[in-house]
């Protein structure tokens, strides 16, 4: 009798799992995950790549007129996050803008390295120094010089960031926020912000910049429009039910708020002011 002999090893390397077998080995849907969920979720194939890469080469024109000097702006990454990641991710020293994105199509925050702002404010004064990557200028104080500067940078990024929004289509947002209280305080649902990282080089340095969005700004102004429907109401007609107390503070306050400064210090916040977020470390 002739036996058939099979290889087990090939039947496995050309089999494939279906979506049962697939579930059954991920396990339960309330089994804990392997990957943190604040891991990078998009990255060159986000659907932000054309507004992000578009967003660069406007604010590359914009910092070379400023500092009539080259200057080169890439983008490098966008992603998906919650509250919680964007008040306990910091890294490295950055400092941070906030703006209030419930009134108008700009970024809720602005985050430039301590690097970028030292090399940007260099070059502004008309240094030529060297590279700044030495690790001692990651933890030198701002002194008031660097603010005015920094917020010279991220005006331009806001300029640019208009200058995008308003060659588009007229725009429908849905309500950021589900509920207003009397202080003015917004508040966010998980995965409901964008962040997208750029790469900002100079002669002598450079640094990263991480513009933070509301991910119905974002899917908006890179063309992913939802289906419409009768909940979608008008971005203008929606901050008109806002009360006219908040005008001077940003949606984001309350995002920060848990985890960086004390919340007295952050509601005295003007919309514009820059602020200098402090590494895990330093907290």
């Amino acid at each position: 009798m002739n036996l058939e002999i099979r290889n087990p090893k090939s039947e496995i390397r050309n089999s494939a799992l279906t979506p049962s077998e697939l579930a059954a080995l991920l396990g339960p849907p309330g089994a804990e995950l392997i990957e943190p969920p604040s891991a990078e979720i998009v990255n060159s194939a986000t659907c932000w790549t054309s507004f992000a890469e578009t967003f660069a080469k406007q604010l590359t024109t914009r910092l070379r007129t400023l500092l009539r000097a080259a200057v080169r702006v890439s983008f490098c990454s966008g992603r998906e996050i919650t509250a919680e990641v964007l008040t306990t991710s910091q890294d490295a020293r950055s400092v941070v803008s906030l703006w209030q994105s419930d009134r108008s199509l700009e970024p809720m925050a602005i985050s430039l390295s301590v690097t970028l702002v030292a090399t940007f404010v260099d070059r502004l004064l008309g240094g030529h120094s060297v590279s700044n990557a030495d690790d001692t200028d990651l933890h030198r104080s701002l002194t008031e010089v660097d603010q005015q500067l920094a917020s010279r940078l991220t005006e331009a990024v806001r300029c640019s960031l208009r200058e995008q929004a308003e060659s588009a289509t007229p725009l429908e947002l849905t309500e950021l926020a589900g509920a207003w209280n009397s202080s003015g305080d917004a508040w966010f649902p998980d995965s409901s912000l964008v962040k997208l990282l750029f790469d900002l080089r100079f002669v002598q340095g450079g640094g990263s910049l991480e513009l933070w969005l509301p991910i119905e700004v974002a899917e908006t102004l890179a063309g992913d429009r939802l289906a419409e429907d009768s909940s979608r109401t008008s971005f203008h007609h929606a901050t008109e039910k806002c009360d006219g107390a908040v005008s001077k503070r940003s949606t984001i306050v309350a995002q920060l708020s848990q985890t960086s400064l004390p919340r007295r210090e952050l509601q005295s916040l003007a919309v514009g002011d820059v602020l200098l977020l402090p590494a895990k470390a330093d907290q």
